[in-house]
């Protein structure tokens, strides 16, 4: 193995662990993602089910609170819609990150295999050119 067939490979290595990181990131924002919709969904039912239904009368104080509960429910699932989108758009990122890593990784997996041809070749061209040239001729 060549020094430049080392530092290819080395370089893959590199890649194929940032390529690891990303994935797992990546993970670990889609799992993020999904609880926080699923949070989203969950205020949303809980605000449904807050909401006074028709026919019913309420008390002045019964009111007030059901309003500050409207408004708290409200208020968070806001906050939470904002943070699926935020999380989507990570998300992106992301997967754009992960792609150029694994192309990146690939592109060098390629040129170390390039390079070990060029090495056996020019071992190969050496070898003949230390033979006679009767030998060398025979074995083309």
């Amino acid at each position: 193995m060549t020094s430049k067939t080392h530092l290819l490979e080395l370089m893959r290595k590199k890649e194929k662990i940032l390529v690891q990181r990303r994935a797992l990131a990546l993970g670990a924002l889609n799992n993020e993602h999904e609880k926080t919709q699923g949070l989203t969904e969950q205020l949303a039912d809980m605000i449904d089910q807050n909401s006074p239904k028709s026919g019913v009368v309420l008390l002045p104080h019964m009111l007030g609170n059901a309003a500050r509960l409207a408004a708290k429910l409200s208020e968070q699932r806001d906050i939470s819609r904002n943070r699926t989108d935020y999380l989507q758009t990570e998300i992106g990122a992301a997967q754009k990150l992960l792609a150029r890593h694994q192309s990146r990784e690939s592109i060098l997996k390629d040129r170390v295999v390039i390079e070990e041809k060029a090495h056996q070749e020019r071992v190969q061209t050496a070898n003949d050119a230390m033979l006679p040239p009767q030998l060398g001729k025979i074995r083309r």
